[in-house]
């Protein structure tokens, strides 16, 4: 395995850190048709993806990180994670 393909990190509910791509389909009039990701094995396709929208004080200027049972507060979630342009760590139960 090149060090490349080792840097890259797993997708959730994965257990190797395989290469992974992720390709959006649309149709002629540009409507999310699904969104299929790629990794070991046969592609994992979402027929729909459901907006959620939350407050968060400032805006997000960083890219959001996904943990799968993390501990918060001394409970378990699966978590999103992201840094406001203040410098503030939110963290989103997803």
């Amino acid at each position: 395995m090149s060090s490349a393909a080792a840097s890259k990190p797993a997708l959730p509910g994965t257990s190797s850190f395989a290469a992974a791509s992720a390709e959006s389909f649309f149709d002629e009039g540009g409507k999310l048709l699904y969104f299929e990701v790629t990794r070991d094995g046969p592609p994992l396709r979402l027929l729909s993806l459901h907006r959620q929208q939350v407050q968060l004080p400032g805006t997000v200027d960083s890219s959001a990180i996904y943990l799968h049972a993390v501990a918060v507060r001394g409970s378990t979630h699966d978590a999103f994670f992201v840094t406001t342009t203040y410098g503030k760590t939110e963290a989103i139960d997803a």
